[in-house]
């Protein structure tokens, strides 16, 4: 399933992070602009924005925060600037950062060896990385229900419990989210099924989490 891609460099001092950032910020580009006023700062994290008019992309905010204590580089975020839209899809959020990658921050990282770590996803990940425990449970629910109606059955409604304890009994972390979008993308549910099964599956696991946390009721 597409995700949006995480960016982060990690510099082997506090120096070398600051001598990569003043490049980044002294980006002299027809495409790239520093937005100086955007700048905010605490005690350990900085956070800069870069102006993205890149061609072939949507005009847009690359939202960098730097952290001292663990003298990273990270970009947690882009946002649409100056255009009509207000809303990344995925797939227009990751075009942004690799051309920004590729145009400007390529080189520099090339020829940095103060930066210890990189890490650039690639975009996409599997349902089953997150719940690799129960993820049996989900597919054999999804394969053997009723689409249309897939808790209506009393068997598929037990297999359908049956995967949220395992869940909550591996502590397998992850927004509710991700299962609304395997029901629609990978396992061809209807966009309607798929909510309800998203909230229903939200709700059991946080009265499973709220009965395990609280010894008085059991």
């Amino acid at each position: 399933m597409k995700t949006f891609k995480d960016f982060i460099l990690t510099f082997s001092t506090t120096e070398a992070l600051e001598d990569f950032v003043k490049s980044i910020l002294g980006i002299n580009s027809s495409e790239y602009e520093y937005l100086e006023d955007l700048t905010q700062e605490d005690r350990d994290n900085t956070i800069y924005n870069i102006y993205s008019h890149a061609k072939s992309t949507i005009s847009s905010r690359i939202i960098i925060d730097t952290s001292l204590s663990n003298k990273t580089f990270s970009i947690v975020n882009i946002v649409p600037y100056k255009t009509d839209i207000h809303q990344l899809e995925y797939e227009q959020y990751n075009l942004i950062l690799d051309k920004f990658y590729e145009s400007f921050m390529k080189n520099l990282i090339e020829h940095n060896n103060k930066i210890i770590k990189v890490v650039y996803t690639i975009g996409e990940y599997s349902i089953e990385e997150k719940i690799p425990k129960s993820y049996h449970l989900l597919e054999n629910f999804a394969e053997l229900c009723n689409k249309n109606s897939p808790l209506s059955h009393f068997s598929d409604l037990n297999r359908w419990r049956k995967f949220i304890c395992s869940v909550v009994e591996n502590d397998e972390r992850f927004s509710s989210e991700v299962i609304e979008r395997w029901f629609i993308e990978e396992a061809q549910f209807d966009e309607d099924v798929s909510i309800k099964l998203a909230a229903n599956f939200e709700e059991g696991r946080e009265l499973l989490i709220y009965y395990k946390d609280h010894y008085e009721y059991r």
